[in-house]
């Protein structure tokens, strides 16, 4: 039995530096605060009456830039940092997809 818990908690502490590894990447990080930011607009932005507003509209760019040209200052900045991150980590995906392919070549 005492074999049995000293590989368990040999296996816990491997499976731990394994997250810790992993948690050190940019895209972990940039997408834990792509996820805060959007958690903290979600709070000062009601997303599906945004959604609805837009769709009755019909012109979505038009609606998108009168609703954004006209809210808060915090918001906007909110969703520009979001907008900033969302892109960052997609070019940072796309590089690391990029060096998977010519790793395995």
């Amino acid at each position: 039995m005492k074999i049995l818990s000293l590989r368990n908690r040999i296996m816990v502490r491997v499976c731990a530096w394994c997250l810790i590894r992993k948690l050190k990447s940019p895209f972990v990080a940039e997408l834990s605060l792509f996820s805060m930011l959007a958690i903290v607009l979600s709070i000062f932005v009601s997303v599906p009456s945004v959604f609805s507003n837009m769709i009755a509209s019909g012109d979505f760019s038009g609606y998108f830039l009168m609703a954004f040209f006209h809210t808060e200052h915090l918001v906007q900045s909110i969703i520009l940092t979001a907008g900033m991150i969302a892109i960052f980590s997609l070019r940072n995906f796309g590089n690391v997809s990029r060096l998977k392919e010519l790793m395995q070549v």
